[in-house]
């Protein structure tokens, strides 16, 4: 059973990702994105057209396998900090994150294809298989819950997902 929270300091990473993403589309629709937001953008815009017009089945699919073929890393490797939150543009840019950066990616490029945010989860846990903590998408189509993770193109049925735990889970305005 979830129950619906106001958003807090719990969601905060997840937030500022989201204002710094919006920060950077507004500078690339003004023709001023810096090289990086300009790197992912065009990455960004041609795997959104490729999957226009598909079904939402495949669309699912083609993400996760899309942003799964790009390099886990650490965000201490990463951006030499213990975490952040890479936006879509940034992480394309430089073709490796860890798993909030997957997990976002992949809510944000189906919330651009027009996916409903009352189909979309972000969801944070603790992996028992991995021994940490671990961030998920999770996509409602055709009344079914599917987890898209890292490392695995096969979409599961959350109910079949054993070895995660759920902390909380958010959309852009809301958390559970």
């Amino acid at each position: 059973d979830e129950l619906k929270v106001k958003k807090s300091k719990t969601f905060h990473r997840w937030d500022k990702m989201l204002e710094r993403y919006a920060v950077q589309e507004a500078r690339l629709a003004k023709g001023r994105g810096r090289i990086n937001e300009k790197r992912g953008s065009k990455l960004w815009d041609d795997m959104i057209d490729s999957l226009k017009g598909l079904d939402p089945v495949t669309q699912i699919k083609e993400v996760n396998s899309y942003f799964n073929a790009f390099t886990y890393q650490s965000d201490i490797k990463n951006y030499d900090i213990k975490d952040y939150w890479a936006t879509p543009y940034q992480f394309l840019s430089r073709a490796k994150g860890d798993c909030e950066d997957f997990a976002a990616a992949k809510y944000l490029a189906l919330r651009a294809l027009g996916f409903h945010s009352n189909q979309l989860r972000l969801v944070v846990g603790y992996d028992r298989a991995r021994g940490g903590a671990h961030t998920v998408t999770l996509v409602v189509v055709n009344g079914h819950v599917l987890t898209l993770d890292i490392g695995d193109n096969t979409i599961v049925e959350m109910a079949a997902v054993k070895m995660f735990d759920p902390f909380y889970s958010v959309t852009e305005s809301e958390g559970w």
